[in-house]
């Protein structure tokens, strides 16, 4: 008998061993990439339409070690509710299986910086073996049965926390054909996870995540992982599975039309002594521009009588922050051209050297400086609905009244040179997960 029976008869001996239960959950490292893996309430959560393609090969150097393949395209339908379509291949040893879902999530806001999701996926998923190697009387796979998914998440600022009942239903792998024998399973197999986003300085972030697995065919699981961001073009970290080991990942935005990662699990325990660690490969490709969970702030437009409105915007000074997060929970397209005083231009920035000076205002709360402006708001509640929003993105900004012009201007940050003023001013507008293309310079003189 060849390394291939082997291997496949200690496949199938396995299987018979959990009660002759379906197949344990597919294994994800980089599942906070797309936590619709697990967890079908993150269907859609970016905003935007979104084709993921996952590929695990694991215990590598091993005859047929398992392999799965998970392909998903999220569709959201409006700020509400997103679909998704999920297609999985499985293949360990003799065995294969094939599952296809569909999935809804619909998201309720909670307030201005948080939301709590739903959601719902539903499908088949066929198994085959190879009976060309292990006879029919030694094992009779079940061929089809009904699959389903639910989860919900809460997200508060940069706090999410997800919980997911990953298999609904529960039947028997090794029987006849029969659905009749699919039941209920809740609570059986679960999935929950926390994770915070902490933003270090102006250009690097760390997101923490920790996750418990609770499966019916094999033990329960704890495991933790920690990813360092810098701005939004590439991250690296590790984690750690219980029973399973560490492993380290890395990955890279492509002008945030394509997400490339990579990830590498180290063999320990039996795979250690029979072969290679596992490899996990993750391909993210955005196929539109338009963000469908973007929540529009109830900007109020600046007036004929107001100061010219071409290049004007202000910020809040109270010690204004110059740091700004640029790694967000929930992207966003775009400022709503109505939010920022720049009315004049439409698709393009305002002028390179889009500057206002105005002088000091003693009764306001805007000492002299420079400040980095993104929109300009009469009322101030309107102002600070505005950076409510940019908040729950990731952003830090402040709010600034000055009395003689009428306006209270929110801004990120606060220069104290025109250069350094006018390069942050450039980099703000490039930020390409909560695009600020109309960005000025304030001067108070």
């Amino acid at each position: 008998m060849n390394r291939l029976k082997i291997i496949s008869v200690y496949i199938c001996f396995w299987i018979t061993t959990f009660s002759a239960q379906g197949q344990q959950l597919p294994v994800y490292n980089q599942f906070f990439l797309n936590p619709s893996l697990y967890n079908p309430s993150f269907v859609g959560a970016h905003g935007y339409t979104e084709l993921y393609i996952n590929q695990r090969y694991q215990w590598v150097g091993i005859e047929g070690a398992p392999v799965t393949t998970n392909i998903n395209l999220q569709v959201p339908i409006n700020s509400k509710l997103a679909l998704g379509v999920f297609m999985i291949s499985d293949k360990s040893g003799l065995l294969s299986t094939y599952q296809g879902d569909i999935g809804l999530s619909y998201r309720v806001r909670l307030g201005q910086a948080s939301n709590l999701t739903f959601g719902l996926a539903a499908g088949m998923e066929r198994n085959t073996i190879d009976q060309s190697v292990i006879d029919q009387a030694i094992v009779n796979v079940r061929g089809t049965q009904i699959t389903g998914q639910f989860g919900l998440n809460l997200e508060h600022k940069n706090l999410v926390i997800g919980f997911a009942l990953p298999r609904l239903f529960e039947s028997e792998l090794l029987d006849e054909f029969d659905l009749s024998q699919t039941e209920l399973a809740l609570l059986k197999t679960t999935f929950s996870s926390i994770s915070y986003l902490f933003q270090v300085g102006s250009q690097f972030s760390v997101k923490p995540a920790v996750f418990y697995l609770t499966d019916l065919n094999t033990v329960d699981q704890f495991g933790g992982l920690a990813s360092v961001y810098y701005k939004n073009l590439f991250w690296l970290g590790g984690g750690y599975k219980q029973e399973i080991g560490p492993n380290a990942f890395l990955g890279f935005n492509i002008k945030e039309f394509i997400q490339v990662g990579y990830d590498y699990e180290f063999a320990s325990g039996l795979a250690e002594q029979i072969g290679n660690g596992s490899h996990e490969l993750h391909l993210r490709i955005r196929l539109g521009k338009t963000n469908k969970r973007e929540r529009k702030p109830e900007p109020e437009v600046a007036t004929a009588s107001a100061e010219p409105v071409a290049e004007e915007t202000k910020p809040v000074v109270e010690e204004p922050k110059v740091e700004v997060k640029e790694e967000v929970k929930e992207e966003v397209k775009e400022v709503p051209a109505a939010v920022i005083i720049n009315t004049d231009v439409k698709e393009e920035p305002p002028v390179t050297d889009a500057i206002t000076t105005i002088e000091s205002d003693r009764s306001g709360d805007m000492p002299p400086g420079y400040y980095i402006v993104v929109g300009a708001f009469r009322d101030r509640n309107n102002a600070q609905k505005y950076l409510d929003k940019i908040a729950a993105a990731g952003y830090s900004g402040s709010i600034g009244a000055h009395n003689q012009t009428g306006y209270n201007y929110v801004y990120l940050n606060y220069m104290a040179s025109l250069n350094e003023a006018k390069a942050r001013r450039d980099e703000v507008r490039k930020i390409s997960r909560f695009e600020f293309p109309k960005t000025w310079v304030l001067e108070i003189k």
